[in-house]
């Protein structure tokens, strides 16, 4: 069992089982690419709106900070080269770390880790199935090939 599956929600995990079917999850998640061709996979998105950024993640839960301020929505942006920088990235995709997903996630949002770790497993989903996504096209996927 890989680290990332010992780390998800277990509502999430469940959705993405069965999406993967006989494929191990990480693998699975690396094929799908992006968040919104996730979404597609299980039921919904439109995987031809994907290439929309920043994209607006409008949380189920909003997150209360110590300060009394509320976090409704999160801005994810596109990754950049510059994202992984001073990370570890692993040889493959099964071995992504929940910790290097959370990582991506906060860099992408543009908020401090603390944040990130206060989502909730469904906004949290959500949030880094575009960090997984990213992570992917760094770890060997490169350009999509409906860009050709």
């Amino acid at each position: 069992m890989s680290s990332l599956d010992m780390e998800l929600d277990p509502e999430q995990l469940e959705a993405w089982t069965r999406a993967a079917g006989d494929k191990p999850i990480a693998q699975w998640l690396t094929e799908v690419a992006d968040a919104a061709a996730l979404e597609h996979e299980l039921g919904g998105g439109d995987p031809e709106s994907l290439e929309v950024w920043p994209r607006e993640v409008k949380l189920a839960y909003p997150v209360k900070l110590s300060d009394g301020d509320v976090i409704t929505r999160l801005m994810v942006r596109r990754g950049v080269a510059a994202d992984i920088r001073g990370l570890r990235l692993p040889a493959k995709a099964d071995d992504i770390s929940a910790d290097l997903i959370l990582k991506i996630a906060s860099r992408l949002a543009g908020v401090e880790s603390h944040i990130i770790d206060k989502l909730d497993g469904e906004d949290a989903g959500e949030v880094n199935a575009i960090a997984v996504s990213f992570l992917g096209r760094c770890l060997g996927g490169g350009k999509r090939s409906r860009r050709r």
